[in-house]
């Protein structure tokens, strides 16, 4: 990929890394978080680097998938059932009871955002 590190050339790093003992982690990569249409930003949070951040995370994990490195994919999602109390009375406090939750389960805020798992 041409990227060096201060200590290792990116070419010394594909003879270290074995697929066999190597995954790529992809965390929290959902609609509320990186979509503007998101909770966060609804907000009004600045996403503005979230999807070139996201195009480079593509070309990795096709990389990755090609020489058999396992993605492995881990996403919030969230319940009121399960919500800690005192974000539930701080909510309440601010008149938002029951509002602004964020990656609730069987919402849209809770998908995968552009990138996906694939089967196995």
């Amino acid at each position: 990929m041409g990227t060096e590190f201060s200590h290792i050339t990116g070419d010394q790093l594909s003879s270290l890394l074995h697929p066999q003992k190597t995954a790529l982690l992809v965390i929290d990569v959902q609609e509320d978080f990186a979509s503007q249409a998101g909770v966060i930003g609804r907000a009004g949070a600045d996403l503005s680097q979230a999807d070139a951040t996201i195009d480079r995370l593509e070309r990795i994990i096709g990389a990755a998938r090609s020489a058999g490195v396992p993605c492995i994919f881990l996403r919030v999602v969230t319940r009121p059932e399960t919500d800690p109390p005192n974000l539930v009375e701080l909510m309440s406090r601010k008149g938002m009871a029951g509002g602004q939750a964020i990656c609730r389960a069987d919402s849209s805020g809770a998908d995968y955002y552009r990138v996906h798992p694939e089967p196995g």
